[in-house]
Order: structure tokens, then C-alpha cells, then sequence
């Protein structure tokens, strides 16, 4: 994984979540994990998303606040002027917010997934569709006449 640029944001917040695991169990040494942990691997392809444990979540929570701390984001926000508060991230929809949106993940150094989910935390995105930039234009039936 660290041989592919594509991937260096990926790898810095695995790095990142996995030195989280490390501050926690020497924060919390009878609280955090036991001595049968399970082993944490990566797949090619990406299994079912399951339910995520405490654990991991905190550990995504202490690898975002490193990666991204909230005054870096606004600093970075401005440097690519994005403003306070980004109105939409879409990629169909909003391509300069978006060309500017994927340049700050780029020069974070984290991936736009990581970048999109610490904005929507912070507040700091108004409308995100990163995942499904057409989920904007999708109809959806509510049962009414």
C-alpha cells in the first residue's frame, strides 16, 4: 500500500487508527482490550460492511483529530478558498467545489473519504453527497398520493 500514491491518504489514517489503538490501551491499560485481540487485516476487496465496535470508533475518532485537527481544516479551507462552511461536496454537481475539495484532501495527505466525513463532524459542509453525487437528483417515493 505504500508503494501506490493513489493510497497515501488510506495508508497515513490506517497509520493513524492503529497508533490510536496504542494511545488508548497505554491511556487505559485495564479498560482497553483484552490480551486476546483480534487481528485486524485488509482485504483487496472490501468485506459487507459490518457494525463497527467501540474500539474502532474511537480509534477513527483519535486518527481524525490527528490527521485533520479542526484549526488545520479551516486554515486549509481558506488556502483553497472554500470559505467557512462548504455549501456541497458533488463531484456532477459542484465540480470547482469539489476540484478544490480533492486538492485539500491531496495536500492533507488523507483520503477524500477521510476529508468528507471530518468536514460533515465538523460542520463544516452544508450538503454532502461524496458518496452518491447523485443521490441529489434521485427521486424517492414516500407513500403519498
Amino acid at each position: 500500500m505504500n508503494d501506490d500514491v493513489s493510497q497515501i491518504g488510506r495508508c497515513n489514517f490506517t497509520k493513524s487508527h492503529e497508533a490510536g489503538h496504542q494511545i488508548l490501551k497505554m491511556l487505559f491499560p485495564n479498560e482497553y482490550g483484552g490480551s486476546n485481540k483480534k487481528i485486524h487485516f485488509c482485504l483487496s476487496q472490501p468485506q459487507p460492511h459490518k457494525r463497527m465496535d467501540w474500539e474502532e470508533w474511537q480509534a477513527n475518532g483519535i486518527a481524525s483529530v490527528i490527521l485533520m485537527p479542526e484549526e488545520l481544516i479551516r486554515q486549509a479551507m481558506f488556502l483553497f478558498s472554500l470559505g467557512d462552511k462548504i455549501e456541497m461536496i458533488n463531484k456532477v454537481y459542484a465540480t470547482y467545489e469539489y476540484e478544490q475539495f480533492s486538492a485539500m484532501a491531496d495536500f492533507l495527505g488523507v483520503s477524500k473519504t477521510a476529508l468528507s466525513i471530518r468536514l460533515t463532524q465538523l460542520g463544516l459542509v452544508e450538503k454532502n453527497f461524496f458518496s452518491n453525487p447523485y443521490d441529489l437528483t434521485n427521486v424517492y417515493y414516500d407513500g403519498g398520493i
